[in-house]
């Protein structure tokens, strides 16, 4: 009899540990960038071209979907557009690109394990490493535009206008709603 409660109090702590490990691992995964100036490295900033032409970037962690850096890029610019007191702008130059490297981190995998039977019981742990490199990872999502504001009369003369207002409320609208489809 003694024995059997023994038993169910060593399942009870291996249990217990394996359910700990399952929370302390889960509290460790990166969310992703949230919009934002760039702060530590991630986020967006422009810089000034011309008068009316920016360079605009933004930077993700790579738990961030490359199309969410696409909205953030088109938020951001229609915002400094209506900033500066225009309405419109044309993207002119779109270099975004997602940055992967062919080195792998190297990731490990740790396992408890009981067992009872009859007449004993028993419990080990194991660990695992990566023997070999699994090709690229994402270490991060960079998009960057340059674009040039307009307002008035020159809205007409160019392709590919985007309206500010409209586009800030369409991406504000999807952000909230938490889509991620472009």
């Amino acid at each position: 009899m003694n024995r059997e409660k023994w038993t169910f109090n060593k399942l009870s702590i291996v249990a217990l540990g394996f359910v700990l490990l399952v929370i302390l691992t889960s509290a460790c995964v990166p969310a992703p960038t949230s919009y934002q100036p760039l702060t530590d490295g991630y986020g967006f900033e422009e810089t000034r071209l011309q008068d009316r032409v920016f360079r605009l970037s933004f930077k993700a962690n790579r738990y961030t979907e490359e199309t969410r850096v696409l909205d953030y890029l088109y938020l951001r610019a229609a915002e400094l557009t209506r900033e500066s007191g225009f309405t419109h702008f044309v993207i002119v130059q779109d270099y975004g690109k997602t940055q992967a490297s062919g080195n792998s981190a190297p990731r490990m995998s740790i396992g408890l394990g009981f067992a009872s039977g009859m007449r004993s019981s028993f419990w080990g742990a194991g660990m695992s490493a990566p023997i070999a490199d699994d090709g690229p990872r994402i270490h991060y999502h960079l998009g960057v535009f340059v674009i040039r504001m307009l307002k008035g009369d020159e809205v007409g003369k160019e392709k590919d206008v985007l309206d500010a207002s409209y586009l800030e409320k369409s991406v504000r609208d999807k952000i909230s709603s938490g889509a991620t489809e472009s």
